[in-house]
């Protein structure tokens, strides 16, 4: 070919164990509508690209998002809990978008943490405090008042398993459970640890105040 032009024949073709071509067809068939209409129309005639930003939404929001769900998750009984904890079952925290410093949960505040479930994942739900001593840990918790909300329903501290195990030379106190059976849509589940008055664990001062892990958990569909 002159100057340079060349031509490039297909000598192969991908099928599947059917036959079928691969890529030919229909292919992807799109389902995220965007409408049109004079909002849309407008925006785009002042230069915003309302296809691009579905699509950056439809990619960052988890599935799930904006789904009431039939139900809550299934929380396990203390025993069920336990066995939960000791075969290491992951915390939610363990598989949030969000990650935080030790300094972060130091303060008064609230933690906020995406979770994603593409598939039926049971998840152990827990707060824990970790003091020098146990002389400590008791009068910590003299002025720690704790409340678990799950789907908008407080969860009385008794459907917890509580704990009390030493860890790395600390002495820890554990209220925990495990959720499974998760329906599909949003779930919102918060745990608020409210200090009536300033603490020291041992090495630290604390204020008082709410320190509140708020945990937003997707089930796909």
């Amino acid at each position: 070919m002159p100057e340079g032009i060349f031509v490039r024949l297909t000598i192969g073709r991908a099928v599947d164990a059917d036959g079928n071509i691969h890529l030919e067809g229909k292919g992807v068939v799109p389902d995220v509508d965007v409408p049109v209409t004079t909002e849309t129309l407008q925006r785009q005639a002042n230069g915003e690209d309302v296809v691009l930003e579905a699509a950056v939404k439809a990619i960052s929001e988890p599935q799930g998002a904006g789904i009431t769900p039939s139900g809550p998750p299934e929380l396990a009984s203390p025993s069920a809990a336990a066995s939960a904890f000791s075969s290491g079952v992951s915390f939610l925290e363990g598989v949030a978008r969000e990650q935080y410093e030790d300094a972060d949960y130091a303060v008064p505040g609230t933690l906020t943490f995406t979770i994603p479930l593409l598939k039926e994942e049971t998840l152990l739900w827990l707060y824990a405090w970790c003091t020098t001593t146990t002389e400590v840990l008791n009068q910590n918790f003299e002025n720690i008042e704790l409340k678990f909300v799950l789907d908008g329903e407080e969860i009385p501290l008794d459907q917890f398993r509580q704990e009390d195990l030493e860890n790395n030379g600390r002495q820890c106190r554990l209220y925990y459970t495990a959720l499974s059976k998760w329906p599909a849509g949003e779930h919102h589940l918060s745990t608020a640890a409210t200090f009536t008055a300033p603490i020291n664990d041992g090495t630290a001062d604390y204020e008082a105040g709410d320190y509140v892990l708020d945990y937003a958990v997707f089930m796909k569909p």
